[in-house]
């Protein structure tokens, strides 16, 4: 399996150039925007993104019962955010002395892979539950070897294995306790040269410590849920102690019917925690390309093609918009799914799907 973590989110590590005395480098306070150094006017806890958006850098993070003022760049109370002593599991805020966890996390190490910490056992495998039903895992995220030797602790990331018997909506929630920014990694187990080797799907959040989104697995066959914090998972930072634990809430959700386009007028919207569905109906036998652009460097779109249940193909959004070409074969039910790789913008993440077909 394709266990590297720095998925093509370039866009999340972006270094940005500074200029000054005739050379490319900007002064302080400023940042090189097409060449010209602009004044940067992030505040703390946040940086310009190289196109006047400004973004979470990983220094500010909000934990139990606050959530990251955009305004003030400061931490304030959120009603809809847990508060301390309490974790939120099957969509409450439960005292996480009455928890009954479905699964408690096995012995390090127990990343199979993930983040670099390999292991030849999972923190656990997951039985996905009936709709309706809650998997509730309880873990802790501590750092506890050296792998490259810097003298410094690696970031922990504890595996989970889930098998699927085809394609597979999920609905995950992370919330972080005492310090931790919970986050998520889903990643395929299969072979390097499998299709799936590279997709990817990350629920992270700088603003709070609750991380959460819908995952829809395009497959059947066994996946990896990577828990981890959202500094590991997106700056590879290490973070957590001994008691830095995590609640994560996995549930089965129902297929939405796909929503009627006219492929050739094209679709905007805005990336949610909801994927999209789409069914652009009959599309004959010719070639159909499809395009995908989500302008926000902090979010990374992806396109999923389905022939009704069955696995077409992929692509997710880099240095350009994410595309994907496929041929219909007659009698085909195409559907669409418009999702997103990674989202940390601190504003709405527009997208504009558009398609051709030829003969």
């Amino acid at each position: 399996m394709n266990t590297t973590l720095v998925i093509a989110i370039a866009i999340a590590l972006r270094v940005i150039a500074a200029c000054g005395d005739n050379s490319k480098a900007c002064g302080p306070g400023t940042v090189d925007i097409d060449g010209t150094c602009t004044p940067d006017e992030c505040g703390p806890g946040t940086k310009n993104d190289g196109t006047n958006q400004c973004v979470p850098d990983g220094a500010v993070i909000c934990t139990d019962g606050t959530k990251l003022d955009v305004a003030t760049q400061t931490c304030k109370i959120d009603p809809a955010v847990c508060q301390d002593g309490t974790a939120l599991v099957n969509g409450a805020c439960i005292d996480t002395g009455h928890i009954h966890a479905d699964i408690e996390e096995g012995p390090e190490p127990n990343g199979l892979g993930l983040l670099g910490e390999t292991s030849a056992s999972p923190a656990g495998t997951i039985v996905l539950p009936p709709v309706g039903t809650g998997f509730v895992i309880h873990g802790l995220i501590t750092p506890f070897e050296d792998n490259d030797n810097d003298g410094q602790d690696d970031a922990d990331v504890d595996a989970y294995r889930i098998t699927v018997s085809g394609p597979s909506l999920l609905h995950i929630s992370a919330d972080g306790l005492h310090g931790l920014a919970a986050g998520f990694v889903v990643a395929a187990e299969v072979g390097a040269t499998d299709p799936l080797a590279r997709w990817r799907r990350l629920g992270v959040n700088f603003e709070g410590d609750t991380s959460q989104r819908q995952v829809l697995l395009p497959r059947a066959g066994t996946y990896l849920i990577g828990i981890a914090d959202t500094r590991s998972l997106l700056l590879r930072a290490a973070a957590g102690n001994t008691t830095t634990e995590y609640y994560v809430t996995i549930d089965a959700l129902e297929m939405p019917a796909p929503a009627a386009i006219v492929l050739g007028q094209g679709v905007v919207g805005s990336i949610t925690e909801n994927v999209r569905l789409y069914a652009p109906g009959p599309l004959g036998t010719g070639t159909t390309t499809l395009h995908l652009d989500v302008p926000l460097p902090a979010a990374q779109g992806s396109l999923v093609v389905f022939d009704g249940t069955t696995f077409v193909t992929f692509g997710d959004e880099g240095a350009q918009p994410a595309t994907v070409t496929f041929t219909d074969p007659p009698g085909s039910q195409t559907m669409i799914a418009v999702d997103f790789v990674v989202d940390y913008a601190l504003e709405p993440a527009d997208f504009t799907l558009t398609g051709t077909t030829t003969p």
